[in-house]
């Protein structure tokens, strides 16, 4: 009996200790019931053209980082974003919490197949944890012509190299939502977005179609058979989305079609256009001018010079307007090399466009001179020589001699008139006439002082003049030193600009901002080379590196990678790079550009 008593004591404890075990074990058991791991595919059956998303998710547990796709041939994939979502549920009396995190990866094929995407692997609390393998079947792009095309026109078929034209691409759609602009290859050209887009309604056959037209201005480069194309336009289209609609009855269907007026699928499609062929000719060298400088349109010149009556060593300013249709941004001033009797300056220019493309305007320059000596009596001729591609001829435009009047400058030191002698030797013009008697006699002689040389005070006063100099040379260098002095204020300033905007050169280049990369590029190499000069950062131009760096730079390979980084910059305005591993290669090529630019003599002798 007592062994009965206790086999049933100990089931009794046996009973308890396994239910105490089972209270510790079942919220784990349901907490590992409760997270979840796997990936799946919005749409495992896309046409080339369209794109699907990847869906990662994670259900109450974190990765402790983004999760990763290896590159697969054929497709990209890009990541589009997180997304969390909450939802609670009651059982038995207690509330449990369901977290879901999805991470978003966007597909876009390239070319038909069938493509295995391996699993994806995810560290979860120290633990590596892989999802299934996903497929996704890849068929021949879908004809949507009958929703959206594009168009390219072009004013001429046959330019001239530097010769400026509009082109335009046309966008008829009847379904669309534009979010992106045209992608044009600018390989051979420099092509720049003029003014807003233009939207009318137009047919085309039996359809009405929306019309948004974008124009721009381009330039052949080089020359040759080229090609402005093919230009592609990632378009979103949306269609009405059928699948939901269900008739019940009479009334259910009323309603179920007022909502799906507004129940739409959107396809994103990749338009292409066919390219457009372009015959490029090269300016003819029969008849081209010895002052010609590229310039390619129709112009006129005039010409003005204030002040014209002056005095030796005062400034005169000259103004020259070009006006006309062509490439204003790429017209240059004509040399002044033969003006050898006047100190020049730097020119500046501005451009005042008078229609809404830009193709027409006028740019003004302004030059400002100094005449050396009061002999002078005129401004020099300039000439002007452009070619006209529609004569297809050279044309020079000619400004006359302005009369000058330049009065000497009386406040110069004047230099003795000295005559030559018969023998030779130079003799003062002012010669004495009257000579005094030489004396017999000594006279009275009186004792004199001691010579100063010999006297203690006299030798120690020429020290004053050495402390004198000590204390001001002293003086001096502290005020360097301070950044009191304006050159060396400068030069502080623009070391620490420089230094800081490679440092952002880097980061921007890495985040592919082309525009601002360029933009501070532009600046940077401004405020450094107008520091050595001595000149104002916005009156650098590549014609200033020609001028005043060519001597001063070590080796030739430095003046063209500076003159090409100036080039970039110029053309990034009209031919974008849109590539991270361009953009940290010229980030690089700066850096050392500015090595060499900061080795510099200072100042640089002018």
């Amino acid at each position: 009996m007592a062994n009965k008593h206790s086999i049933i004591v100990g089931i009794r404890e046996s009973a308890f200790l396994l239910a105490g075990l089972a209270l510790l074990i079942l919220p784990l058991f349901a907490r590992a019931q409760s997270m979840a791991y796997d990936a799946v595919l919005t749409n495992n059956a896309v046409p080339v053209g369209e794109s699907t998303v990847i869906q990662v998710r994670f259900q109450n547990c974190e990765p402790a980082k983004l999760p990763e796709i290896p590159e697969i041939d054929g497709l990209t994939i890009t990541y589009s974003g997180p997304s969390r979502s909450s939802s609670y549920n009651f059982v038995n009396g207690r509330q449990t919490t369901l977290i879901t995190v999805v991470h978003q990866f966007t597909v876009s094929p390239q070319k038909e197949g069938t493509f295995v995407i391996p699993p994806i692997e995810s560290s979860i609390n120290g633990k590596v944890y892989k999802t299934q393998a996903l497929r996704l079947m890849v068929s021949k792009g879908r004809d949507y012509s009958q929703y959206a095309f594009i168009r390219v026109r072009v004013a001429k078929q046959s330019v001239y190299v530097g010769e400026m034209f509009q082109l335009a691409v046309d966008l008829y759609e009847r379904n669309a939502k534009l979010e992106e602009k045209p992608v044009i290859p600018t390989d051979g050209f420099i092509i720049a977005e003029v003014g807003q887009p233009n939207q009318t309604q137009t047919r085309v056959g039996n359809q009405v179609y929306n019309r948004v037209t974008f124009r721009y201005l381009a330039r052949a480069v080089k020359t040759g058979d080229l090609a402005i194309g093919p230009i592609t336009w990632k378009v979103p289209l949306f269609f009405k989305d059928n699948s939901r609609a269900r008739r019940r009855n009479s009334i259910d269907s009323i309603f179920r079609n007022l909502v799906d007026l507004n129940s739409t699928v959107r396809r994103d499609v990749t338009l292409t256009s066919d390219p457009i062929s372009l015959d490029v000719k090269a300016l003819p060298e029969e008849g081209k001018p010895e002052n010609f400088t590229g310039a390619v349109g129709n112009f006129t010149m005039s010409f003005e010079a204030s002040p014209t009556e002056v005095t030796a060593g005062d400034p005169i300013t000259l103004t020259m307007t070009l006006e006309g249709r062509g490439a204003l941004e790429a017209l240059k001033m004509p040399s002044f090399d033969s003006w050898r009797e006047f100190k020049q300056y730097q020119e500046t220019s501005s451009v005042a466009y008078s229609d809404e493309i830009g193709l027409s305007g006028r740019k003004t320059f302004e030059k400002v001179v100094i005449p050396n000596n009061a002999e002078i009596t005129t401004l020099p001729e300039i000439t002007y020589s452009f070619f006209d591609p529609l004569d297809e001829s050279y044309k020079t435009l000619v400004q006359a001699p302005i009369p000058l009047v330049v009065k000497p400058n009386l406040q110069a030191a004047s230099q003795p008139t000295v005559i030559a002698g018969a023998g030779g030797f130079d003799i003062p013009v002012n010669i004495a006439t009257n000579i005094v008697h030489i004396k017999p006699h000594f006279g009275t002689v009186a004792t004199g002082t001691a010579p100063l040389i010999t006297q203690k005070w006299f030798l120690w006063a020429q020290l004053i003049p050495l402390l004198v100099w000590g204390g001001a040379f002293t003086y001096r260098l502290q005020k360097n030193a301070s950044g009191k002095n304006p050159r060396a204020l400068r030069k502080k300033r623009v070391n620490s600009i420089v230094n800081e905007g490679l440092t952002n050169l880097r980061t921007l280049a890495a985040g592919n901002q082309s525009e601002e990369f360029f933009a501070l590029l532009f600046r940077l190499l401004q405020e450094q080379i107008g520091e050595r000069l001595d000149l104002p950062a916005i009156a650098i131009t590549e014609a200033i590196i020609d001028e005043r760096l060519q001597e001063q730079l070590s080796s030739p390979e430095v003046l063209q990678s500076l003159e090409r980084l100036f080039h970039t910059c110029n053309q990034s305005r009209y031919a974008p790079v849109d590539s991270p591993e361009e953009l940290n290669q010229l980030a690089l090529e700066a850096e050392s550009i500015f090595d060499e630019l900061q080795q510099l003599p200072d100042p640089i002798a002018k």
